[in-house]
């Protein structure tokens, strides 16, 4: 592992992401065994997220991840599809760069198959707004 890399294991980050109209905000956790914890998010609420990162030739960064979410209600009608899940992969290519004494990381968003925004990443060592509150659904 490379410096940078030790150095981006074990940082929370402020992610902004950007698809059409719409962003959202999300706080992530790059562990050293290169998978990630999505914690909490002002964006739509998930009921399972996961994810992993990598970071080649110092400076390449790739972050994966995948969401879970429920739709749908109870069935009422014939018609009704019910309660349903679904599930979201989203890939977040992007350099790394210093911001002044912060790490972080401007980039795509991608699907599986094409380009669907934009994201900012900065690391959020000293900003306490988001970390360690974890957003799980039950």
């Amino acid at each position: 592992m490379t410096p940078l890399n030790d150095a981006l294991a074990g940082q929370y980050f402020q992610i902004e992401e950007m698809e059409d109209k719409d962003s959202c905000t999300t706080e992530v956790l790059l562990k050293a065994d290169r998978s990630v914890d999505v914690l909490e998010t002002n964006g739509p609420l998930y009921k399972a997220a996961y994810g992993s990162w990598k970071l080649e030739n110092d400076s390449d960064f790739e972050m994966t991840l995948r969401r879970k979410y429920e739709g749908g209600q109870e069935l009422k009608e014939p018609t009704d599809v019910g309660i349903f899940e679904f599930e979201t992969v989203r890939i977040f290519r992007g350099r790394l760069n210093t911001i002044g004494a912060k790490m972080g990381v401007e980039g795509s968003i991608f699907d599986e198959e094409r380009k669907v925004g934009f994201f900012e990443m900065i690391d959020s060592k000293e900003d306490s707004s988001l970390t360690g509150r974890a957003m799980a659904i039950s």
